[in-house]
């Protein structure tokens, strides 16, 4: 049997540091929804099977599912007892496979243990993880899917080392399903047959639809001779009318150049009238466009002249200033640079003044050095003191240093527990101990008395017996002497505190010596021909084998308490006595270490104590630590200092600033005493701008005034200039014109331009009436004819026509080859559309033989298949009837398992599956099918199971009957029944 006996989760999923120790026959986990007992349970599977292949979604991948939420390492160890030997697996997990590790540890050995590999789940249940899950693990979520696998299969077929047989067997189950579908599909039409069917039927319609177009052959080639007949005709009309268009386009072009000419010879006079009376207005000369130009210029130069400029009222204020300035400003007026040298010294009076006012503490400052003052009101404590308070404080951190530290390490802690778990049935006395090994001495001595006894009767006949030594004397005597041998070893041993090898040589001894007396005495019975044993001899011995038989029944009852394997008595108590000497030394060092800890908190009390009195004259917040309290102090004295060393600075630098101050005064007052009555120092920088701006004002007027005065002289020079030039201008083209008179001018422009113009069109209207005369001159001199022509609009409609029908013709002609084309291919392709039909009727009659081969064939491996499955169906549906009726009483209900282990009940005289009832009747027909499938799948290796609160759609009165039957399967099975149901704690402890 195999059991679980503790865990310790170090991250998984959202446990993390969980440790847990495993009842013998039943834990109860009871914690609320969302703490994990989900995860629990997939943290034990993980130990034994590791994670699979990642799936895609999350539900799938139970690697990534659980990733710890906090992070760490994940994963952590499982301790279980198998064949009396208890083991630990170690497993952590990455984010892939191949960051996964395992180990294996003997824990009664403490050492590492390759008796299974990281395949340890399929080695000790021989189910895979999935059939694992599907045996031993029963969650709380209605699950009605098929229990079967191929590995459950396997193990209830007697076929564990067989495994791929059965895996084999549905892949070719499978494999012949597909082909079977790839021929004829179970539903509908899909495979190979079929779509040979669909390409027959397709190769029919295309059979009759190239030759029903026979027919249409024939009247195709009737039409299109008809059209080339109607083509001829029509082009020999349009050559006929187009004959026609040549002569009407002769007689209307003679027309049109007559009056082309006529109109070419009209507009020669008309610009020629038109050029005599522009130059009617000027008798003896026309001036030219660019004296115009000229002219025109110099009239807007004088237009931007304008008139005489009037005096504004600024301009009068301006002279008005400088008149009333210009007594205080004769002595001079200082430059730009000198206004900027008294501008800067003024700034830096500015800056020596403000830090005047500011030469002294911020409001924080004179804050915080109040409040150190109140701080330090007790007095301020020297260096030394300080150090001896770190001092104290450094021994203090020390001390609960070394106290946080003072526990057994991890591996002495999990070997203590494991040895409570051992000592359970009580902790023995080493009184006690010494007994029961002193008894087990006895029973030796007992018997080796009768070995003495036997070994005399044997003396006397040793001289008949010495040449006929039979093979068991000999082993006798060899087993004796070896015995003597391990009982020396093992007493070497124990004086060398070396109790485990010490137990095992002393138990290894004193079964030897008892199998060689046990050899001794039957033989000594079985020889007649020696001298038999007296009756006093055999009442000896008799007497001696019982008082050993019941010393030896003493400690029998004694160790069997603890330890119920196979191993010899001797063996099994060193084993306890090896485990009592360990228990006791790692009891021994806990109350040490627990007594170290109580005087620690002696000495950080009485720390702390003292520390507290020192520092309780300073007002400290008591929710700092010490070392918190300790650097305030230090922290405040720093401060203090530094603000006491500032006030004193700031002291000095005012004094030096106010002499600075002065001097400053005494220049500035100099500097404007020339210009100004008396100033007052605080009005140095209002006076020292308005004096540069009353100096800069006056030097900006003068300079207008001035400017001002040459800008008239100038004007009335311009204009000077420009009157004597109208003046020639007039003359010499017999007009009056005056600086007023620009619009007069204007016109003289237009008219001099249109004269230009007029002269150039007449001069290219000669020449283009000159050019025509000549290129038309035989056109001109014939006369127009009087033949009768159709009009051209006419002639040119009626080609029209012509055209368009042609090009319908020749467009349906095009239209009646190309599908002339498509019948003739299609009608190409008869025969080879009939050798394709042949072809696919031929291979849709192959694969229809195939498909009926292939039925034959699952129809035989599935009847191989179901013969297997009925072979352990039996004893399945026998426990799951045993568990309903322990489940619900007399109330039997009529069920049916199928070969994959579906299950499904009567009602109304029909199979139902189990979809069709409510979630407690499905529940409860799961779980006994649950355990009766885990006593098909181990027998005898009853394994544990866990159960994760299936019970949850059960009514009150179910609940009290699975929670009954739960405590009776303890009994058999180890039990890990988790929920977050308080109802359920008190039925199970009933």
């Amino acid at each position: 049997m195999m059991r679980l006996i503790s865990l310790k989760i170090e991250n998984f999923g959202n446990l993390s540091d969980y440790s847990l120790v495993f009842d013998p026959a039943l834990t109860v986990i009871y914690e609320e929804n969302g703490f994990g007992k989900t995860t629990l349970a997939e943290f034990i599977r993980a130990m034994f099977y590791g994670f699979e292949r990642a799936g895609r979604s999350l539900d799938k991948n139970s690697r990534k599912k659980n990733l710890p939420w906090q992070g760490g390492t994940y994963g952590g160890n499982l301790v279980f007892e198998y064949e009396g030997t208890m083991y630990r697996i170690e497993r952590t997990f990455g984010s892939i496979p191949r960051q996964d590790s395992f180990r294996l540890y003997n824990v009664d050995k403490n050492k590492r243990s390759n008796r299974f590999s990281e395949n340890i789940g399929l080695e000790l249940f021989e189910l895979d993880a999935d059939s694992f899950e599907r045996s031993t693990y029963l969650p709380q979520t209605r699950i009605i899917d098929s229990l079967s696998s191929s590995g459950i299969q396997a193990k209830l077929g007697d076929l564990v080392q067989d495994t791929n047989d059965i895996n084999n067997f549905d892949k070719a189950l499978q494999a012949l399903r597909n082909k079977r579908s790839s021929l004829i599909a179970f539903r509908g039409s899909s495979g190979s047959v079929g779509e040979a069917q669909k390409k027959i039927t397709y190769l029919h319609q295309r059979l009759e639809e190239a030759q029903s177009l026979f027919p249409e052959l024939d009247v195709l080639q009737k039409e299109m001779d008809a059209l080339e007949n109607r083509k001829e005709e029509i082009l020999s009309a349009l050559t006929s009318t187009r004959e026609e268009i040549t002569l009407s386009a002769e007689a209307a072009s003679r027309r049109t150049l007559e009056a082309q000419y006529q109109a070419l010879r009209s507009r020669v006079e008309k610009l020629n009238e038109q050029q005599r009376k522009i130059l009617e207005a000027y008798p003896f000369a026309m001036p030219s466009e660019s004296e115009m130009d000229e002219l025109l210029a110099m009239y807007d130069k004088a237009a931007q002249l304008g008139d005489a400029p009037q005096m504004t009222e600024a301009e009068q204020e301006e002279e008005a200033f400088v008149g009333e300035n210009k007594e205080r400003f004769e002595q001079g007026i200082p430059d730009e640079e000198t206004f900027e040298y008294f501008q800067n010294l003024l700034n830096r009076r500015i800056s020596l003044v403000s830090s005047l006012e500011h030469a002294d503490l911020s409001d924080n400052e004179k804050k915080k050095l109040e409040e150190l003052n109140a701080f330090y009101s007790g007095g301020v404590p020297q260096e030394e003191v300080i150090d001896t308070w770190e001092a104290k404080e450094d021994e203090l951190k020390i001390h609960k240093n070394r106290l946080s530290d003072l526990a057994l390490a991890p591996e002495e802690e999990i070997q203590l527990q494991h040895l409570k778990i051992f000592f359970a049935p009580g902790i023995p006395e080493r009184d006690d101990l010494s007994q029961k090994q002193r008894k087990l001495e006895q029973a030796k001595e007992l018997r080796l008395q009768n070995l003495k006894i036997a070994a005399a009767v044997e003396e006397s006949f040793e001289e008949q017996a010495a040449p006929a030594k039979d093979k068991k004397a000999a082993l006798s005597i060899a087993l004796f002497i070896i015995g003597l041998i391990f009982l020396g070893a093992g007493v070497f041993f124990f004086v060398r505190q070396n109790f485990l090898f010490g137990g095992g040589f002393l138990a290894s001894g004193l079964a030897l010596l008892i199998l060689a007396a046990y050899f001794r005495l039957t033989q000594m019975i079985s020889r007649g021909d020696r001298r038999a044993i007296s009756s006093q001899e055999r009442q000896i011995i008799r007497k001696s084998e019982e008082e050993a038989a019941a010393l030896e029944k003493d400690v029998l009852h004694f160790v069997a308490s603890y330890i119920s394997d196979e191993r010899s008595l001797s063996s099994k108590l060193s084993e306890i006595e090896t485990k009592y000497n360990q228990y006791m030394y790692l009891n021994k060092k806990e109350k040490q270490l627990e007594e170290q800890g109580r005087l620690l908190e002696n000495n950080i009390k009485e720390l702390t104590n003292v520390l507290q009195a020192e520092l309780s004259r300073f007002p400290l917040d008591k929710n700092l630590s010490f070392h918190d309290m300790l650097v305030e102090i230090h922290t405040g004295l720093s401060q203090m200092s530094e603000l006491n060393k500032k006030v004193k600075e700031l002291e000095e630098t005012a004094e030096k600033t106010r002499a600075d101050i002065a001097v400053v005064d005494e220049e500035v007052s100099a500097f404007l005493q020339p210009y100004y009555e008396l100033v007052e120092p605080k009005d140095f920088a209002v006076q020292l701008s308005l004096f540069r701006k009353e100096s800069a004002d006056y030097l900006r007027a003068k300079d207008n005034i001035e400017r001002r005065k040459k800008q008239k002289e100038k004007r009335e020079e311009i204009l000077s200039q420009y009157r004597q030039k109208l003046h020639i201008f007039s003359e010499t083209y017999s007009c009056s014109l005056s600086l007023e008179d620009r619009q007069e001018a204007l016109r003289m422009r237009d008219e001099v331009k249109e004269s230009a113009i007029l002269k150039k069109n007449m001069q290219e209207a000669k020449q283009e009436l000159e050019e025509f005369s000549k290129k038309h001159e035989k056109e001109l001199a014939a006369p127009i004819s009087d033949v009768h022509v159709r009009g051209l609009d006419e002639l040119k409609k009626e080609e029209e026509r012509f055209v368009t029908e042609l090009s319908q013709i020749n467009e349906t002609l095009v239209h009646h080859h190309q599908r002339l084309r498509v019948i003739q291919e299609q009608t190409d392709t008869i025969s080879s559309l009939q050798d394709d039909l042949s072809e696919w009727s031929e291979k849709r009659q192959e694969d229809i033989k195939k498909a009926e081969l292939l039925d034959q064939t699952i129809h035989y491996l599935q009847e191989s298949k179901d013969a297997l499955s009925r072979s352990y169906l039996g004893s399945i549906y026998q426990s799951f009837t045993k568990y309903m009726k322990r489940l619900m009483g007399e109330e039997e209900e009529n069920i049916f398992i199928d070969q994959d282990l579906d299950v499904q009940m009567e009602r109304r005289g029909a199979a139902r599956d189990l979809a069709y009832f409510s979630a407690g009747q499905t529940d409860i027909v799961m779980i006994c099918m649950r355990f009766a499938l885990v006593d098909a799948l181990f027998g005898d290796k009853k394994p544990f199971v866990i159960l994760d609160d299936p019970f949850i759609n059960f009514d009150d009165d179910n609940t009290k009957r699975a929670l009954r039957l739960l405590k009776e399967l303890s009994k058999e099975h180890q039990i890990i029944y988790m929920t977050c149901n308080s109802s359920r704690e008190p039925l199970l402890d009933n």
